[in-house]
């Protein structure tokens, strides 16, 4: 089966609360990614809701599931995403 595509216009129009999620991250490659309010980029079905120093971006969610966490993460250049551990998380 093929998942429903999502409209990007209803992502970007998702409300962000800022209580429920980190303003910035450092990455465990020590990037640090800071909350993009304006989500007006979705990638491979994934709003971006983290833009990083470097040029990355986070793509979804911070997985908050394991004792580290993880976000999906594109290197400015990169073609393939990795997943990367969360060294530290602003509130």
């Amino acid at each position: 089966d093929v998942p429903p595509r999502v409209d990007p216009s209803d992502i970007a129009a998702m409300a962000i609360n800022p209580l429920d999620i980190p303003w910035a991250l450092e990455l465990a490659n020590a990037e640090r990614c800071v909350l993009q309010f304006d989500i007006d980029v979705i990638l491979a079905g994934e709003a971006v809701h983290y833009a990083c120093s470097e040029g990355g971006l986070i793509l979804g969610e911070v997985d908050r599931g394991r004792q580290i966490w993880t976000v999906t993460y594109l290197a400015n250049g990169a073609l393939e995403t990795t997943l990367a551990g969360v060294a530290a998380a602003w509130y």
